[in-house]
């Protein structure tokens, strides 16, 4: 599993829990770097720490809005383009669950990438940099490879 997947829950065992539980700055750090949306604390726990690896279509579709973001700023990189610059970019994919998930996270991932216009459609203009890539399907899918064609120009 890739880490830019969130997940739903993370829960944290005996050995950690009482010095934990305090302290709430301490715990949105956890969840940022464990990319999870929730901490549980299990005093019966033998671990730890346990992740909760089962994905909702919500948190896959939130993975695939991650990877898309990490695949164009990279591209913006390998076209020097400067950090606060907005760009556009064009995206396609033959497939319905990630075409859906782009749609739903349009407007967050025009933001973290900087985009400024952000449009489905198959490849038709001129790109300063274009990228197909394969996402990792949810556990419905089998785990099959979802390919997406990522175009980004000025």
């Amino acid at each position: 599993m890739k880490v830019r997947q969130p997940l739903r829950l993370a829960t944290i065992g005996k050995a950690k829990s009482l010095k934990l539980k305090a302290k709430s700055e301490l715990l949105n750090l956890i969840k940022e770097e464990l990319n999870v949306k929730e901490i549980l604390f299990d005093e019966n726990q033998e671990n730890d720490v346990a992740l909760d690896l089962e994905l909702s279509a919500v948190l896959i579709h939130e993975g695939y809005a991650r990877e898309l973001i990490r695949q164009i700023q990279d591209m913006r990189k390998e076209a020097k383009y400067k950090l606060d610059e907005k760009v556009n970019s064009q995206w396609h994919s033959d497939d319905g669950e990630v075409s859906a998930a782009i749609h739903e996270w349009t407007e967050e991932i025009k933001k973290e990438a900087l985009l400024g216009k952000f449009v489905a459609g198959p490849s038709g203009k001129a790109y300063d940099v274009e990228k197909e890539f394969s996402a990792v399907g949810g556990p419905a899918s089998g785990g099959e490879l979802k390919k997406i064609w990522i175009g980004v120009r000025k």
